[in-house]
């Protein structure tokens, strides 16, 4: 004859119970996951941009930094980017 088991402990049942929300969950990641890889894989030929967005008293000191950012960033990694600029007054300025 076998002993019952112990308080706390089933017989016969898993000792991890997964719910539907778990697995939904989990199948949910794995997709994200292999459409960003598939993603990451395309490679296409459009240039590296970057926006610059500052006030307009900035303009000249950000287009002296963003040469140099560039020709940097192109030095130390191979990759060429383009840096656009944004720039606009603020309230105080305007005002």
């Amino acid at each position: 004859m076998t002993e019952p088991a112990p308080p706390g402990k089933r017989r016969g049942k898993p000792a991890v119970s997964v719910s539907r929300i778990n697995v939904l969950g989990i199948a949910a990641i794995v997709i994200a996951a292999s459409l960003i890889g598939v993603h990451n894989l395309h490679h296409d030929n459009s240039p590296n941009q970057i926006l610059n967005v500052s006030y307009d008293p900035t303009r000249e000191l950000y287009a002296a930094i963003d040469k140099t950012f560039v020709d940097e960033f192109r030095r130390k990694t191979g990759v060429t980017v383009e840096v656009k600029q944004s720039h606009g007054g603020s309230g105080r300025q305007g005002g």
